[in-house]
């Protein structure tokens, strides 16, 4: 008798965790990438809360049981950027943990990501380039392998590519159509340099503080990505100014 209670009572739990909806359980990935390099005033850079408000942005509709996972990290001369892992896994029996605990759980998650984003804010800036397009074909293809619902990718920077294959910058003081003009050629060395990025099911934010005099040419920087990558499957925002997502 009693293992039969038993089994009932295991059939009883499973119906219960179906009726609350487990199947709607929502799990999300994000990858912030911050531009560390000289090139950016620090007077355009977003505060550490500021980042973190972009990043609760793409789980805004997420509630207490959603899993969420974000990766941080800086944009600096190297091809490939180091990031730091946060992760709250999804709960999706709700017999495993009750609401307070969650609560306490999700607080240090953003406690914790915080610090992250204030050693980065107080970590060195470099001088020596700025790879833009390895990372981007990097952390494009680990979100393509995640196996979140929701996938974003948010670059602070403002996106000129200063490489010895590419340097936008220097482009732009010599001619400042080029780069817009010289996009399919452009284009085509990028994604022989460095592959193809295949952006489906990401959402992509550039999220930036233009100053005045930047502003121009940043708009045109602009352009050119917003081609680029929406051409290579990526939803694109846009977001110049902190509070317009």
């Amino acid at each position: 008798m009693k293992t039969t209670t038993t089994i009932l009572l295991t059939g009883a739990l499973t119906l219960f965790g179906a009726s609350c909806g487990t199947n709607d359980i929502k799990t999300g990935h994000t990858v912030l990438l911050i531009d560390k390099t000289e090139s950016i005033d620090t007077s355009e850079e977003h505060s550490p809360e500021e980042h973190l408000e972009k990043l609760k942005y793409t789980v805004k509709d997420y509630g207490l049981w959603d899993g969420i996972k974000f990766e941080v990290g800086t944009i600096t001369h190297r091809k490939i950027s180091q990031t730091k892992s946060f992760e709250l896994p999804p709960v999706y029996d709700p017999f495993e943990q009750i609401e307070i605990v969650r609560t306490a759980e999700r607080d240090s998650f953003y406690s914790a990501l915080l610090d992250e984003l204030v050693a980065i804010e107080n970590s060195p800036q470099t001088a020596l380039g700025t790879s833009l397009v390895s990372n981007l074909v990097f952390y494009a293809g680990r979100l393509q392998r995640s196996p979140a619902q929701d996938k974003y990718l948010i670059i602070s920077s403002d996106m000129v590519q200063e490489s010895s294959l590419l340097n936008m910058a220097a482009m732009y003081n010599v001619d400042e159509d080029a780069i817009e003009e010289r996009y399919p050629e452009i284009a085509k060395q990028l994604d022989d340099e460095y592959g193809i990025i295949n952006g489906s099911g990401i959402t992509v934010i550039i999220s930036h503080k233009n100053n005045l005099e930047a502003e121009k040419r940043n708009g045109k920087m602009m352009n050119f990505w917003r081609r680029y990558l929406t051409e290579r499957g990526f939803a694109f925002i846009e977001d110049p100014y902190y509070g317009n997502i």
